[in-house]
């Protein structure tokens, strides 16, 4: 997707600057937006563009006057994976600034990022902005609730359950494969969805320029191709030039569910990707690293 034309900048706050927020706010950033960048730790501005605000969205009283902004991206994760964890920066954290912002008298419209995770499906099959959400772990409830409990408050909201997250920084896949560590299990395929940090921000950035009233109030933020694991280790382990990921028995049931996402909304929003599926992603991220390794290497 190319970045937002200056016609359409504003003034955005984006709560959560870390893996998808510091993309985000540069391409806003050099398409001619003010941004103000809100987290816990210190924020080096990447343009002079972006203005680092510093708190504690579970300390209310950190917030004070915020900016007057256009709308507001919230991109808290959780800084573990149990349900108190997620309560607190879905839910709690999102609330308080809800709050805050209400108090500076501003209702700005929200783009809020959860997870493919609030669905349950473990069959391996496919999964809509209409599907009903069953989640089977305590943090994908966890997950729904915050979702209700933001729905409640922020009358112009646009829900995004992201898959799978990877690109610069979140090789941790590539890392096993190298090592020998990733394995295919025995059965039915076990699916996986994905999105480039890049799309991600990408369609975030895409949403912002839409006219709110075309803006859904649901989308899933996955890419072209719900992909097999094991396909997917089998295609790392080809392009890394490694041996073919080991099988093992199958284990039931498949962990973090088993369903195909669809993106027929997010495409038909008029988004374009970048990455359209693991192939090209996965690609681009292995020739950086070989290129940084060999660079590394001494003459």
């Amino acid at each position: 997707m190319s970045a937002p034309s200056e016609s359409a900048a504003g003034r955005v706050l984006i709560a959560g600057y870390g893996y998808i927020g510091s993309e985000l706010g540069l391409l806003l950033a050099q398409a001619g937006w003010r941004v103000w960048a809100l987290r816990r730790g210190a924020v080096e501005p990447q343009h002079s563009s972006i203005h680092p605000l510093q708190a504690n969205l579970l300390e209310p009283s950190q917030l004070g006057e915020l900016p007057a902004v256009d709308a507001v991206v919230y991109l808290i994760s959780a800084d573990r994976f149990d349900e108190e964890a997620y309560l607190r920066a879905y839910r709690d954290a999102a609330i308080n600034l809800h709050s805050a912002l209400e108090a500076c008298g501003q209702r700005p419209p929200w783009l809020y990022a959860s997870s493919t995770g609030v669905y349950g499906t473990q069959d391996g099959s496919w999964v809509d902005e209409d599907s009903a959400p069953a989640p089977t772990s305590t943090t994908g409830r966890a997950l729904l609730r915050a979702e209700e409990a933001i729905s409640r408050r922020v009358e112009r909201l646009s829900i995004v359950r992201f898959g799978g997250l990877y690109g610069p920084g979140r090789t941790r896949l590539i890392d096993q494969v190298r090592r020998g560590e990733g394995f295919c299990v025995e059965g039915p395929p076990r699916y996986t969805n994905r999105l480039h940090r890049r799309d991600a921000a990408g369609f975030l950035a895409h949403l912002l320029t839409l006219e709110e009233s075309r803006r859904q109030p649901l989308y899933l933020g996955v890419d072209e191709e719900p992909a097999d694991r094991c396909e997917v280790l089998r295609f790392l382990a080809d392009a890394l030039g490694v041996d073919a990921p080991a099988h093992r028995v199958a284990q039931e049931p498949a962990p973090r569910g088993n369903k195909r996402c669809r993106n027929r909304r997010l495409v038909g929003s008029g988004f374009r990707y970048r990455y359209p599926s693991f192939r090209q992603g996965y690609s681009e991220l292995i020739a950086a690293m070989q290129a940084e390794a060999s660079a590394a290497e001494p003459s």
